[in-house]
């Protein structure tokens, strides 16, 4: 048997005979199930499939300003990280905690140009544990 591929189709040879040809997906095509026609689609997805973060990102962006200009300082350093693990490890982040400590650990972190995940967690360890602290202290009774 021989295979032969053309830009928009394949053609199966055997014997210098075609026994089949199925057409190829449009030009710039990637990461998409298709089959020959007449043919059902493929169960399963593709590998490596690219999952996007724009939903993430839309509400990280959307809790406050600080936030915005925090995503907008970290996707610059383009090379040092990797964009769409950032963005789905920080939005994990957002949700294990109170906004209330989470966005002035943004704010620091935005601050110090900080784009360790690591270092903001311990920042907001910080700010967590400040903020339970008791605002006055305990009354103390002499001679007891």
């Amino acid at each position: 048997m021989t295979l032969l591929e053309y830009s928009d189709r394949l053609k199966i040879f055997q014997n210098r005979k075609c026994v089949a040809e199925y057409p190829l997906p449009a030009d710039g095509v990637k990461n998409q199930r298709f089959s020959p026609e007449g043919m059902p689609l493929p169960r399963y997805q593709p590998r490596h499939r690219k999952r996007p973060t724009d939903e993430e990102q839309k509400r990280l962006r959307a809790m406050a300003p600080a936030v915005d200009a925090y995503l907008d300082f970290v996707l610059k350093e383009e090379g040092r990280l990797q964009r769409h693990r950032f963005i789905r490890e920080l939005f994990a982040l957002s949700n294990r905690m109170p906004v209330s400590v989470f966005i002035p650990a943004i704010e620091r972190a935005l601050r110090y140009r900080i784009a360790s995940l690591q270092t903001i967690e311990r920042i907001a360890l910080l700010y967590a544990q400040t903020e339970l602290l008791p605002c006055s202290s305990a009354p103390i009774h002499p001679g007891a």
